[in-house]
């Protein structure tokens, strides 16, 4: 019984370290923000044009594409996606953002409604490293009304 715990723990363990992102600043770890303001900004515009851009809650969005599930807001985009590092030289930050985004974005459509008739504030940001030889991009957006702060998210993952 104590081996079992023990392999278990050790599971546990390694799930856990495989699935942590490096801390930005590194060589292997870069920030999104604010070089890709602009991709954000167009993604979003694409399906509502009462979305306000807030630095804020970009920032925000940072911790929540480290580790998903840590911020509070009306509505949450999140996605992880690995590329293969033979398209590293091939497309650009911003291609592989639109490609991480796009079918979050799609699949958030049928929510749009909510978020196309209300004024809302948003924030995108993520990081983008190395993981076991792939690229990889952890990406979140966050909308919240500014006077709905806490509420409860929806949450649209892979």
């Amino acid at each position: 019984m104590l081996l079992i715990v023990v392999v278990l723990a050790v599971f546990l363990a390694d799930t856990y370290a495989q699935d942590t992102i490096p801390q930005i600043g590194t060589n292997t770890t870069e920030e999104l923000m604010p070089k890709l303001n602009s991709t954000f900004v167009k993604l979003n515009k694409n399906w509502s044009f009462k979305l306000i851009w807030d630095e804020n809650i970009a920032r925000e969005a940072l911790q929540e594409a480290i580790q998903e599930d840590s911020m509070e807001a009306d509505f949450v985009i999140y996605r992880k996606k690995m590329f293969s590092k033979s398209l590293r030289n091939v497309t650009t930050m911003e291609e592989k953002v639109e490609r991480a985004l796009r079918e979050p974005l799609k699949r958030a459509q049928r929510y749009s409604c909510i978020l196309f008739w209300s004024r809302y504030y948003y924030g995108c940001n993520g990081v983008f490293y190395e993981k076991d030889g792939r690229d990889v991009l952890s990406v979140a957006c966050l909308y919240r009304k500014k006077l709905n702060i806490g509420k409860e998210s929806p949450k649209l993952a892979e």
